[in-house]
């Protein structure tokens, strides 16, 4: 009875596992044993857990020490992790900005905290300065927005 492969499927591919892909060659491969994945296999689950490692050492169905043995390797894999991880971070940056659009405080707050220190937004009152806290200013900004939001009628 013949068994279908599995698939990983990433944001942009649908990579079998056991792929008839060429083999990419290990920087430094042990002479004489054989490799339990594929580079592409390997890649494949990257892509799948969107960078974590850990998420793809299960996928791969090892620890994760299996994974990071294949990027000391395999260059391209580590060029893949840092790749899949900045998509992610990536992601994340939107989502945020979406949140922000949208008035969310924990998110005006969580960017004013981490991108606007040189501005004066601190999440402490800063001693002889005239800088509000950032809870006081995310307030101003939620009651200058429900001000105009009542002005406009919406």
């Amino acid at each position: 009875m013949a068994i279908s492969q599995p698939t990983m499927q990433s944001p942009h591919t649908k990579v079998p596992l056991k792929a008839s892909l060429a083999k990419l060659s290990p920087s430094h491969a042990k002479p004489g044993r054989k490799e339990r994945y594929t580079a592409e296999q390997v890649t494949a689950a990257l892509h799948q857990s969107r960078g974590m490692v850990t998420a793809a050492a299960r996928v791969l169905g090892c620890n994760r020490q299996v994974v990071y043995n294949y990027r000391s390797r395999y260059p391209q894999i580590d060029e893949v992790l840092t790749e899949a991880r900045e998509l992610q971070l990536d992601r994340t940056e939107l989502a945020l900005f979406r949140a922000i659009d949208k008035g969310e405080s924990w998110a005006i707050t969580l960017y004013l905290k981490t991108q606007g220190r040189e501005r004066g937004y601190t999440a402490k009152q800063d001693a002889g300065r005239d800088a509000a806290t950032l809870e006081q200013l995310v307030l101003q900004a939620h009651a200058r927005r429900a001000e105009r939001l009542a002005n406009t009628g919406t």
